[in-house]
């Protein structure tokens, strides 16, 4: 949700873990990004047992990073130790609480997705780059 890289989580997750390893949960990061996450992680599980497609759940990652960056309007993610990983950690947990707006930004992101992927959504087409950056530039263009 936060590193921006969910065709990594996608596919290469011992990849993935092994360049991050020791980053994260370290003991001067703030909590509120990693609240944030979990809860954005669960919510949307509910949402695909009721309210999102479930032929998205490949894509999960890549709905936690549009989610991200719809809730935050564009700004980009801060250094987790940052003050400023607070504020955007609250302003992701809030939009999250409100469940129409968390339904309407999950809508949202998963509209985009489908837009920029097209038809049938799999796990070997969302482990390359070039979807991730076709999600980039379209979340970029909605939010500029």
């Amino acid at each position: 949700m936060w590193l921006s890289q969910p065709n990594r989580a996608t596919g290469y997750v011992s990849e993935l873990l092994q360049a991050q390893g020791a980053k994260h949960f370290v003991n001067d990061h703030k909590l509120e990004p990693y609240y944030a996450s979990a809860l954005a992680h669960w919510k949307l599980e509910n949402m695909f047992q009721t309210r999102i497609e479930r032929d998205l759940k490949p894509a999960r990652w890549y709905l936690l990073m549009a989610f991200r960056h719809l809730a935050l309007d564009g700004e980009p993610p801060t250094m987790p130790q940052a003050a400023q990983a607070v504020r955007q950690g609250t302003r992701v947990r809030k939009a999250l609480e409100d469940d129409a707006k968390a339904f309407a930004l999950f809508r949202t992101a998963a509209e985009l997705i489908r837009a920029e992927l097209g038809g049938q959504i799999d796990r070997d087409q969302l482990r390359g780059e070039r979807p991730l950056a076709q999600l980039r530039s379209a979340l970029k263009a909605r939010t500029a």
